[in-house]
């Protein structure tokens, strides 16, 4: 099981140190067992962090139990472990990842080993005014008996970039430089999916003397200069960044730019690693346009996407590697779902329902009368078994409405999630319909690709269409359980076989974990109903109460 810290203290992106605590007592009071029951205990943390922060949730990590995975390495081991394959290039691209003083050569080590070798480390960069490297886009060979091979690697180091520098923004990393747009356009560098649902709106080139966008070996990268440019032009003009065709045309161009950096990065994967297939992880990953383009455009045998490619992962990653250390072999599996949260009792649910006497229990609850409400214009809060570990509601802490109405994206935006009028939203698509209404690739069971709806389907789901044709799809295959069932249903009544799926979350919350957190924010949004694991409910009539 797995779970963010940040559903647990309802702080997004809560990265507290001090809050590890609660999320390891949470997880192992979930599975029954003590800190003392692990024979394992396997982290992917910050290096430079480590020498003051050795006793962190009341675990040592210098303990003899304890295997320190480099940052991505442990990305890296997220995404071929549950990808299936025998063999695969591995591509890992985020921010940047951890700092390297002396070599290339990735963590994996025990407790005592890296206490030594920090407390070496810290004495040696006191003494030679040392910086760091921090590793920013990697490239690795793995198959399922050998320790992988790493084969590129990109720094962001002393505030410039060495390695392969052709591919690469300058001075950061593709991570980076699209972390910095976001921060322009939204106040925060973790906004970068907004930047990506904006892009498609860019109609003008960025309005900026061509001077200030350079080009090496004709891939776009964007200067000191460059950069200098947009900060005067905010700081001349602050009203500038609400102008839609300036910001569109930012987002389209970095968008634009970091779709041909990652295809190259991808090309080189593949080449290097002499492999067909291709996984990744890192924060980057996250970029659904991105991937449907590597998908349609590499011709792969395989390609797999963590589908908790940003530091949520990392967890994931950390325990594959250690797998590999103790016995050998990377473990292979292939998950047909993300929901590694705890599954709540039907005791606890029914307690959290009792506590709200302004929701009440209706009849009946099956899977057809929700279909009903969706197909009547109703918007669901769904809930169902544990949450998902990455960002993408896949059915199991999800906002459903129908895909149809043209006013729907509307609704949802601007008076249920409180958030930019721009954002898109994705559908959730019964297999077997796939062919019938979308273009070939780009299709996956856990929404991290786009691909372009059918021209003339377009018109009757407007909901799901982006302004340029594209969706990001999740596909649903036979016998995935309830939320197929219902997808199902409202096939029956509709004739589409499809609902909106968006994550059952309001604007600056992170998405609900608890039946709590559900029953809390169904009243906080605007939603008709909540089904909570089965149980259809709705408020009481303000005259009941």
């Amino acid at each position: 099981m797995g779970v963010q810290l940040e559903r647990l203290t309802r702080v997004k992106y809560d990265g507290r140190k001090s809050k590890v605590g609660q999320l390891v007592s949470y997880l192992l009071d979930t599975a029954g067992i003590l800190v003392a029951d692990l024979d394992v205990i396997a982290v992917s943390y910050p290096s430079v962090d480590l020498p003051s922060r050795l006793h962190v949730g009341g675990l040592d990590l210098g303990a003899s139990n304890v295997l320190h995975v480099g940052h991505h390495l442990a990305h890296a081991y997220s995404a071929f472990g549950p990808s299936g394959f025998s063999d695969s290039a591995v591509l890992v691209v985020d921010g940047h990842g951890d700092p390297y003083f002396e070599d290339s050569e990735d963590m994996m080590r025990w407790g005592p080993d890296v206490r030594q070798r920090l407390a070496e480390r810290s004495a040696a960069a006191d003494n030679t005014c040392m910086a760091p490297r921090f590793e920013t886009e990697s490239i690795y060979r793995f198959t399922r008996d050998e320790p992988p091979i790493l084969l590129h690697r990109g720094y962001l180091a002393f505030g410039r970039r060495t390695g392969y520098t052709p591919l690469l923004f300058d001075p950061l990393g593709i991570g980076q430089n699209y972390r910095q747009v976001a921060a322009w356009l939204f106040g925060t560098g973790k906004s970068a999916g907004k930047v990506m649902g904006l892009a498609p709106y860019a109609t003008e080139p960025l309005p900026l003397p061509p001077s200030f966008v350079s080009s090496v070996d004709r891939h776009p990268t964007l200067t000191d200069e460059w950069k200098a440019e947009i900060r005067s032009a905010l700081a001349a003009d602050p009203t500038l960044i609400r102008d839609h065709g300036w910001a569109a045309a930012l987002a389209g161009y970095i968008q634009s730019a970091t779709e041909q950096l990652m295809l190259d990065l991808a090309h080189r994967a593949v080449a290097l690693s002499e492999s067909t297939s291709l996984c990744m992880a890192g924060g980057v990953a996250l970029n659904a346009t991105t991937n449907g383009r590597i998908e349609r455009e590499l011709h792969l045998t395989g390609f797999y996407v963590q589908p908790a490619s940003s530091d949520a992962g990392l967890s994931v990653g950390a325990a594959s590697a250690a797998c590999h250390k103790t016995t050998g072999r990377t473990p292979a599996w292939q998950p047909a779902h993300d929901a590694w949260g705890r599954r709540y009792s039907a005791d606890e649910v029914s307690l959290a329902v009792n506590r709200h006497p302004d929701v009440q229990r209706l009849a009946p609850g099956d899977i057809a009368a929700v279909a009903e409400h969706l197909a009547a214009g109703d918007v669901v809060g769904w809930f169902e078994a544990g949450s998902e570990l990455g960002p993408r509601a896949l059915g199991h802490r999800s906002i459903l409405a129908d895909p149809r109405p043209a006013g729907m994206r509307d609704r949802l935006n601007l008076e249920i999630k409180h958030r930019e009028w721009f954002r898109p939203f994705a559908p959730a698509v019964l297999e077997e319909f796939i062919d019938d209404w979308f273009e070939p690739g780009g299709a996956g069971r856990f929404m991290l690709s786009t691909t372009q709806v059918l021209p003339h389907r377009r018109a009757h789901v407007p909901a799901i269409t982006h302004v340029d044709g594209s969706s990001r799809v999740q596909v649903l295959r036979r016998g995935e359980g309830e939320f197929r069932r219902l997808v199902e249903a409202f096939y029956k009544l509709t004739g589409i076989p499809m609902v909106l799926n968006t994550s059952f979350n309001v604007a600056g919350e992170p998405i609900v974990e608890s039946p709590q957190d559900a029953l809390k924010a169904f009243q906080a949004m605007k939603l008709d109903l909540l089904v909570l694991d089965g149980l259809l409910l709705g408020r009481v009539a303000p005259n009941r109460r």
